[in-house]
């Protein structure tokens, strides 16, 4: 993945980037209210790995992780009314690879949710 493809920036439209986000998390069977959250929280942990763009652009690099970590924000006070309490703990206490990692093996799509056949 780029390192701008989710910068969401006015040329890539937060909507655009929660539908593809939602479809991911179809596929990969998790509930998919959380599917925004989810490529959120992977982003945020590629760019931290990303060394390449930080030595090349400390301030891009910055400014970037900045903005997920707003958005992940921005998605916790969304979902808060519907997340299972241990998720939303992780959440508040910025534990992003433990809410990943909830998110990935503790949430599943509702009964009624049409699966891929």
């Amino acid at each position: 993945m780029g390192r701008l493809q989710m910068n969401c920036q006015p040329e890539c439209p937060l909507k655009t980037f929660l539908v593809l986000a939602a479809r991911q998390a179809y596929f990969r069977k998790m509930n998919p209210e959380f599917g925004s959250l989810h490529a959120l929280l992977k982003r945020r942990i590629q760019l931290i790995s990303d060394h390449e763009f930080r030595d090349a652009d400390a301030t891009g690099h910055l400014a970037a992780l900045q903005q997920v970590s707003e958005l992940i924000t921005s998605e916790h006070h969304r979902l808060k009314p519907i997340l299972p309490g241990r998720l939303n703990h992780f959440l508040q206490q910025a534990s992003f690879s433990k809410a990943l990692e909830f998110i990935e093996t503790e949430t599943k799509a509702p009964a009624n949710y049409p699966q891929e056949s």
